[in-house]
């Protein structure tokens, strides 16, 4: 039988992933030049570098030991000034005001800087751990002779991302159960930041600091959330004179397919494979690489998670509608018509400090006409804004069947059995000499339950949140030959998703445990799904290391939840997680 278990990341690719796939990129363009010397090749290389968890070698975080320590505050201001000195940003670009739900540096404890200034250490390695294996790459490019003949696109996806909530967190995990922080915990687990046992990410006073000078961050359309570095490196025939210079032609995400398409000669084509392709929103900006004073966009509109934004010739409308409850007003499931437009003139105001929407209520109104007809041409309507935790949108799946070594079912399809009365059942045949691997695990290291043989002996475990680990353990391993072995779990409270648990083999009780509480909302954060046979990504028992593939034949395999009533996720409920 072909062996179809996904490939699984090990505690190394956890550190080093961004070097594996630089590594990969450049045995790649070897493959395509040894066929073909001459041969051109489109490379999409995707970092994980800097999205959360933020994990990297402790060597790199070393480096930056100490670099922090002055906080947010200070660094905001000493980047704002280098982005003045360099050009970086226009002349007169005033510094946005910390916004009051950002707490002050001065205003936390010696225990909490020491944390919040770990964790920025971290978020700076990752960063240039990738920075330097994405160094390699060019490198590699040049003595190849291939440099030359290269366009070379840098950007990222989004502004820095608050998702770390006021504190930050070892486990993000946390955040997304609407489970409290523990300032205890973090500085006792202060030397795993950033390694494979933590799912690292820094307080939004680093998020908001480096957005610097903009207001907001991801997921808003302020400046914070959609301004982006954009580093570009012609080939040589379409080099600028000013290489190195700084072009500040308003330009789009989308732009950049268009760019590539023109630079390389290639038209898009209207039909492909026989299917009408939309047009490329986009616009080349490739004219910028040689004349600085080509033109940029002229009209751009945003929206994300219900908040908006249009930019048009120097100026730009913004609404902000919470997602999140930062101050006691803010209301996720207001209305849209509540949301409060302000307006810029971003050629003289890039960072938006000064509110003019009061001054020119006119140009106000035409631009919000402007943004409904920009997104009704884009497809972007109807508006919807964030409803709740994530998972929680979707009625769940109530019973799955699976196969051995299929991939992972996600979370958001699998049978949800967090706060509903379920049972695992599976049948196998153990081999002579005993079986030993996972039967059905779901989630991961932060959060989850395995089902699985150890040394032959049926285990059932529950991990919560990486903190708590709870094992309902058979004395004696399997015998040879065919078995059923269930897991029965009976629901006490569904408030904090305590049960208890028995395990079965073969109809006869083997072991209990009382689970007193269990992950809320989401296991996983990493994208770790149902699996049967394996542990996909990282374990979710300390038992063992994945895949622990069965090596017993799993015939049958159920999660069933069919018979349970769960309690539904309810406003209040929805409203207590995004308040935090």
């Amino acid at each position: 039988m072909r062996d179809n278990t996904p490939i699984v990341p090990t505690e190394r690719n956890d550190l080093h992933l961004t070097e594996d796939l630089i590594d990969e990129a450049i045995r790649t363009i070897d493959d395509v030049r040894v066929n073909d010397s001459q041969k051109p090749f489109y490379m999409y290389l995707g970092l994980g570098a800097c999205h959360a968890p933020h994990q990297v070698p402790q060597p790199w975080i070393a480096r930056y030991r100490g670099a922090f320590d002055d906080g947010w505050d200070v660094w905001r201001e000493r980047t704002h000034a280098s982005q003045l000195a360099s050009g970086i940003v226009p002349e007169g670009t005033v510094l946005s005001a910390r916004p009051e739900w950002v707490p002050a540096w001065a205003s936390l404890d010696g225990t909490q800087r020491k944390v919040a200034a770990r964790m920025m250490e971290v978020f700076a390695a990752f960063l240039s751990h990738a920075d330097h294996h994405v160094g390699r790459l060019v490198d590699h490019l040049r003595k190849t002779g291939e440099l030359d003949r290269t366009l070379v696109i840098v950007v990222s996806d989004n502004g820095a991302s608050a998702e770390g909530g006021p504190t930050g967190t070892y486990n993000g995990a946390f955040l997304y159960n609407g489970m409290a922080h523990d300032d205890e915990e973090t500085a006792a687990r202060l030397d795993h930041l950033g390694g494979p046992d933590s799912f690292a990410n820094y307080p939004w006073g680093w998020a908001f600091a480096g957005n610097t000078p903009f207001r907001r961050w991801k997921r808003e359309t302020h400046e914070g959330g959609i301004s982006d570095p954009l580093i570009v490196r012609p080939p040589a025939s379409r080099a600028p004179a000013d290489r190195g210079a700084v072009r500040d032609q308003y330009v789009h995400a989308v732009d950049v397919a268009a760019t590539v398409l023109e630079v390389c000669g290639v038209a898009m084509p209207p039909v492909l494979n026989g299917i009408d392709q939309v047009p490329l929103a986009g616009q080349s900006f490739a004219p910028s690489f040689t004349d600085a004073t080509a033109p940029g966009r002229i009209t751009q509109y945003y929206e994300q998670f219900g908040s908006r934004a249009i930019y048009h010739d120097g100026w730009k409308a913004v609404a902000y509608h919470p997602m999140f409850r930062y101050l006691p007003t803010d209301d996720p499931f207001q209305p849209f018509e509540a949301d409060v437009w302000e307006l810029f003139h971003t050629d003289l105001d890039p960072s938006e400090t000064n509110d003019l929407a009061a001054a020119q209520p006119q140009r106000l109104a035409e631009m919000q006409e402007l943004w409904w007809a920009e997104a009704e041409r884009h497809g972007a309507l109807p508006l919807h804004g964030f409803r709740g935790p994530i998972g929680a949108r979707l009625p769940p799946a109530t019973r799955a069947e699976l196969r051995p070594f299929a991939i992972a079912v996600p979370e958001s399809n699998a049978p949800n059995i967090k706060r509903a009365d379920h049972r695992i059942e599976v049948e196998l045949t153990v081999p002579d000499g005993g079986g030993h691997g996972v039967l059905v695990a779901q989630g991961g290291r932060f959060g989850g339950y395995s089902l699985y043989l150890h040394d032959g002996v049926p285990v059932y475990m529950s991990n919560y949140f990486g903190k708590e680990f709870r094992y309902a353990r058979a004395e004696s391993p399997l015998v040879a030959g065919r078995h059923e072995v269930r897991v029965e779990a009976s629901l006490l409270d569904p408030v904090v998703g305590a049960f208890d648990v028995r395990l079965l083999v073969d109809e006869v009780v083997v072991a209990t445990v009382r689970l007193p509480a269990t992950v809320p909302l989401r296991f996983s954060l990493a994208g770790e799904g149902l699996c049967c046979g394996y542990d996909d990504a990282t374990p979710v028992s300390p038992e063992y290391d994945a895949p622990n593939r069965c090596t017993a034949r799993i015939h049958r395999a159920v999660v069933d939840a069919e018979g349970a009533t769960p309690p539904g996720v309810s406003d209040e409920v929805r409203r207590a997680h995004l308040s935090q």
